[in-house]
């Protein structure tokens, strides 16, 4: 075990000598010490405090942030929905005009056809 008295008869206390007087140690070495020591608590617990400040504002910001993406979730996935609504319509309006189109063809298609048949069969009528 080691000794806390060096060899001049001085003791050695949290890394420091203090001369030994006739009640105890010396005031003047002591109260320095002492003081120097206080002042280390004292910016020990301003920075304790210092980082309990930093901490609340950190879990204050993440709950922030949390309830801000859940608002961006929620906005996009509003978002997402109605353009996926007018493109759904845009893209029945256009297969509507699509089929109308188509149809209309069709219809003129056989209308000729059948005018061709006609003419044909006309002609082959009047031959005979």
């Amino acid at each position: 075990m080691a000794s806390n008295t060096a060899g001049d008869g001085a003791i050695k206390l949290g890394g420091r000598e203090f001369r030994r007087v006739r009640n105890g140690l010396d005031e003047a070495q002591v109260a320095p010490f002492i003081d120097e020591l206080s002042s280390q608590r004292d910016k020990l617990l301003q920075s304790q405090d210092h980082l309990s400040s930093l901490t609340r504002l950190a879990e204050k910001t993440v709950i922030e942030a949390d309830k801000l993406a859940e608002q961006i979730k929620t906005e996009a996935i509003e978002q997402a929905k109605a353009e996926s609504t007018a493109i759904l319509a845009k893209t029945k309006k256009q297969a509507q005009q699509i089929r109308r189109r188509f149809h209309n063809e069709l219809s003129n298609f056989v209308q000729q056809i059948f005018g061709q048949f006609l003419s044909e069969h006309k002609a082959l009528s009047s031959r005979q």
